[in-house]
């Protein structure tokens, strides 16, 4: 369910399709659909940020945001985190 808000309105769409995938799954999958034209692609904005810069993508909806959500974060079962995620934000 995709979910977005402007000026106090709210929209949740669900989305149908071929593809689907949870959050975080198949990023780049998706991209890769996104940049053959096969349909919409939302994901987080720095993974697509090379393709707006390049053209290859274009943002939509732009003057919708979506709600905020705590922060979640990847850890092994002993709670450590790998070293090749780092945590960043987007405002």
């Amino acid at each position: 369910m995709w979910e977005f808000e402007r000026d106090g309105d709210a929209v949740r769409i669900d989305p149908t399709g071929p593809l689907r995938t949870r959050p975080g799954a198949a990023s780049d999958l998706l991209i890769q659909g996104a940049l053959a034209e096969m349909g919409v692609v939302h994901i987080y904005d720095e993974l697509l940020r090379p393709h707006f810069d390049l053209g290859g993508l274009v943002p939509i909806l732009k003057d919708w945001e979506q709600p905020s959500v705590a922060p979640s974060s990847i850890s092994r079962g002993d709670g450590t985190c790998p070293r090749r995620y780092a945590l960043s934000w987007t405002s």
